[in-house]
Order: C-alpha cells, then structure tokens, then sequence
C-alpha cells in the first residue's frame, strides 16, 4: 500500500496541468464575482481610509463565499476562513499595495485548499456534488473528471486506501500555497510558479486593452509559425478592391442570431418549462440582467413566442450600463469584447432598435472588429466567432467589408485536435460555425469522419453528450453544419429528447437551496443558457424528423 504522500505526488504529477486549469478558471470565476460587485482588484488601497477599505474587503469576501457556497461548499466553513483570515492580516499595510493583493492572499491562504479537498472528496466519493457544479459552470478543464475516475480507480479501488485518506490532515502533506509535497521535493512539480502565472495572466487581461490580447503565434496552413514578414502585412488593412462583404444569408440557423422566430409548437410544446415564472423573473431577478442574460431572455421569448415585457426605454437603461464610449462592454469597469458587442448589438437587432439608438456607434463598433481581426488567431475559436456574428449583424443594416479569404484560409486549416485544451462539442461547434460565416457553400466533407469520432465519444449510455443540456444542444448544431441529420436520425432523436426531458425549467422546486435560478446570478444564467442552446438545436428539427 503506497504512502499518502506518494499517491498525492502521484496525483499532482499526473493531473497537474489539468489541475492547474482548474485553478485558473476558478480564481477567474472568482475575480468575475467581485468585478460584478463593483471592486477593482487594481486600485491602490494607500489612500483608502480605513472604514472604506474594510468595507471593500467585506464586499471582496462576501463574493468570494458567495461563489464558493453557490459550488457547495458549507457556509460555516467559508465564514471561519474568512475570519481567520481577517485576523491573520498584518497591521502592516504596506504589504498590500492594491486590493489584489488581499485577493491574492486568500487565495493562496484559503481557496487553494478549498479546490483542493473537493478534488479529494470526489476521489473518495464523499461528495461528488461540488465537482458536477463546477463541471457545470464550466470551470473544469475537458476530460478532467473522466481523468479523475482513472485515477480513482487506480488507487482508491481499495478499500484501505480510502480510509486512510479519510483519517488524514493534508496540511501534513500539502502546501496548499504553492500546491507542493511537504515530505518530498520535485522538480518536475514546481505548480507554484505556473500558480503565479496563471493568476498574473488574469491581472494582465484586467489591464491590458483588448487589441493587445491577441498577440500570439499564426499558423499556416502547414501548422507551422508563419514569418513576421506575413504576421505583419497580416496587420495591414487589405486593399477595398481586395475585400469581400460580409454575406447575410448563410441558410443555416447562424442567420437566426438577432432574429429569432417561433420555433415549431409541437416540439416546443414538450418542453418543460413554467413561462410564467421565466416571464416573471424580469421583475424577481431585476438585478441579474447583464447583456448575456438578457440576450438569453430575449431569444427565449422570440423562440417560444412569448410577448416581450420590456419597453425600449427599460432595454435602453440596461444597455446604459454596458458601455465604455459607443462601444458594449461586460461593464463600466472593463474593456469591450467581441462576446459582449454581440450581446449588445442582437439584443438591439432582436428588438428592431439597431439604426433607432445614438447610445452606441456602429462604425466604431467596426474598427474595433477589424482591428482584433488585423491581428487574427485562428484557434481563438469562440472569439472570432464573435467577432465574426458581430460584423454579419451590422451587414444587416450597413455595408460591412472584410478580407475574408485570408481568414477562411486560417480557420479551415486549424487542427482542433492538437488544441491544448480541445472541448470537442464547443470547438468543432465554433470551427465549423466560423466556416459557414465566412462562406455558406463551404464543403466540410473533410470534416465529417475526423469530428463525428470525437462526437461519438462524447455520447454516454443515457444518449445524451456529457450528460449535459448545452453539450448535447450544440452537438446536435454541428450535426446540422455538417448535414447529418438525415444520416443519422437516431443519434439526433435521442440527443432531442435528452434536452426535452432531462429537466424543469425554471421549477419552483428546489428554491430553498442557495444556488438556484431565483436567487444565485449565476443560477440564474445557467437556467437560460441551457434553455437557450436547448431550443436552438431544437429548432432546427420538425415534428417531421424528430
């Protein structure tokens, strides 16, 4: 029987850059929390005074339990983290230049520890719920449970083994600061400065205006580095007799976006969702509208039919709050993204208010675009998109021109499955929907029988992708890009009647518990981001061919 401290290097050897992404994405859901309640991590705390810099720090804790209970951990345990924490500051201020720095040290000193057992109460099945939320939220890296049941059955198929981790104090073991071996030194193991880093790269995405996000190495279309002598012609602006307008009609459900119709009533019709408590909570959930929610809300309402409960002068109070200059942001205090001017321009576009509002500019929105497109990186997959759903809704309403074929060129020859962290449902998805963008008569034959395995093994026994709603809903999108509905009618049927029968939306059920879409924001976007995706794929398919 191996030593505790031999099967916990073992595990952070094994699982370490899984791990580390599991970190990362959750310090950044964290630093989400905190951005929605106004704080900036950046500001210097020298000046503050000390009513308000307890107040802030108060507000910082508050967000970070809130976030951590939301996941499932216990609220009596997050309060005496945060009370020990607060008394072990030092009166020294000076050794916190900016509120980051008090962030920082709660998690090294708090959090850490907290993501640590939740991956060693899962191995021991003491409770699997808190990862199934993390999953959930998207904060785990592709695979990484799959990964963590090999492990599992590795070393806790015995009986002895598991016991004995349960009668241990892994601060014994484990510096949960730097996520290293106490008893032991290992090189190959040194997590901490990759800790630092990945928390730096956050920092830096807070300060760093967004067309020096994405600087990064271009491929070409051997997968090989592309020369600065083209990276850098790729920066200049094409010629007009070079550039091809955008196109607005791709004959694929992409054209939906800004512009959702009903979907077919009888397939509608079988979904499980109280409407009167999804009408409703645009009243209830007020506060829980930023851009992405209520881009969701709309299109649900378009999809199902339902009159909509906002007046243009309540959309445009909401928008208000949503842009830096002309242009849309997550929020005041952050810079513009194409994920949210995509938001904000089909909210507008849904509602028929895109030419009706001086509130944004959609000239500059453009520049903005094409200036993050100068600089393209073919395997930002999910931004590009973006960018390029964006640049086809204006198309609707101006002329929008861009060098297409030296995109088109880019993506197509992307290799997904060397992608660092490869999500086949959202990649593929995104790869495929980015094709279709830029040309709808695109053939993607030669992607039929690479993507389709990687599909396949996504199903599991319940006919589902990932025994979750939006796995399964874009699956059945990319059965759609790639015209295999008719080919494969099964895969589709049982994939429709997951998303149609796994869950209520919207229940009163279960409201009791913290996390749920009535009192949690993130319960809450995780309610319409299902229903969404869930009613998309959906559309697509008749009472004919369901």
């Amino acid at each position: 029987m191996k030593e505790i401290a031999d099967i916990l290097t073992d595990f952070l050897a094994t699982l370490r850059n899984e791990i580390l992404d599991y970190y990362k994405k959750s310090y950044s859901y964290l630093k989400d929390l905190i951005a929605y309640k106004k704080i900036d991590l950046n500001k210097k705390t020298q000046k503050e005074s000390e009513k308000h810099l307890k107040n802030t720090l108060g507000k910082m804790l508050k967000a970070i339990k809130t976030g951590l209970n939301t996941i499932g951990v216990s609220i009596d345990k997050l309060n005496e983290n945060q009370n020990n924490f607060i008394n072990s500051l030092s009166k020294d201020t000076t050794e916190y230049p900016d509120y980051n720095s008090y962030f920082e040290i709660y998690l090294k000193n708090n959090v850490n520890k907290i993501l640590f057992e939740i991956l060693i109460e899962y191995l021991l099945d003491i409770d699997t719920k808190k990862l199934e939320n993390l999953n959930l939220f998207e904060l785990l890296p592709p695979n990484f449970i799959s990964k963590l049941n090999e492990f599992k059955k590795k070393h806790f198929s015995v009986p002895n083994n598991i016991e004995m981790f349960k009668q241990q104090n892994y601060d014994n073991y484990i510096n949960f600061t730097d996520l290293t071996i106490k008893s032991k030194k290992i090189s190959e193991l040194n997590i901490l400065a990759q800790l630092q880093e990945a928390k730096q790269d956050i920092i830096e995405t807070l300060k760093t205006p967004k067309k020096d996000l994405l600087k990064s190495s271009i491929v070409n279309l051997d997968g090989e580095l592309i020369s600065k002598e083209i990276t850098s012609q790729a920066k200049i602006l094409p010629q007009k007799d070079q550039e091809i307008p955008i196109e607005t009609d791709s004959d694929t459900f992409l054209d939906y976006f800004g512009q959702f119709s009903p979907i077919h009533s009888s397939i509608s019709n079988q979904f499980k969702i109280d409407k009167v408590n999804l009408i409703n909570s645009k009243v209830v959930n007020q506060n829980f509208f930023h851009l992405e929610n209520l881009y969701y809300f709309i299109s649900i309402l378009k999809m199902l039919n339902i009159e909509f409960p906002f007046t243009n002068i309540e959309i445009f109070e909401i928008l208000k709050n949503f842009i830096i200059g002309k242009i849309f942001s997550s929020s005041k205090d952050n810079i513009p993204d194409s994920k949210n001017i995509f938001f904000g321009l089909a909210i507008l576009s849904e509602l028929d208010l895109l030419n009706k509002t001086d509130i944004i500019d959609l000239l500059e929105i453009e520049n903005f675009l094409k200036s993050d497109l100068e600089k393209f990186i073919p395997e930002k997959l999910e931004l590009n998109l973006y960018s390029l759903l964006c640049l086809k809704l204006m198309a609707k309403k101006q002329k929008v021109t861009l060098d297409k074929n030296f995109i088109l060129k880019l993506i197509f020859n992307v290799n997904l499955l060397k992608l660092e962290k490869f999500n086949p449902p959202l990649d593929i998805y995104n790869h495929l929907a980015s094709i279709k963008l830029l040309n709808k008569t695109a053939n993607l034959i030669e992607f039929k029988t690479t993507y389709m395995k990687e599909i396949k093994r996504l199903i599991t026994p319940n006919n589902s992708a990932g025994d979750l709603i939006t796995e399964s809903a874009h699956v059945l999108l990319i059965l759609d890009l790639l015209n295999l509905k008719e080919q494969d009618p099964e895969l589709c049927s049982n994939l429709l009647n997951f998303i149609i029968n796994s869950t209520s939306f919207f229940s009163i059920e279960n409201l009791d518990n913290d996390f749920n879409w009535r009192k949690d924001i993130l319960g809450y976007k995780i309610e319409l981001k299902m229903l969404y995706w869930a009613l998309l794929a959906s559309s697509q398919y008749t009472p004919m061919n369901f």
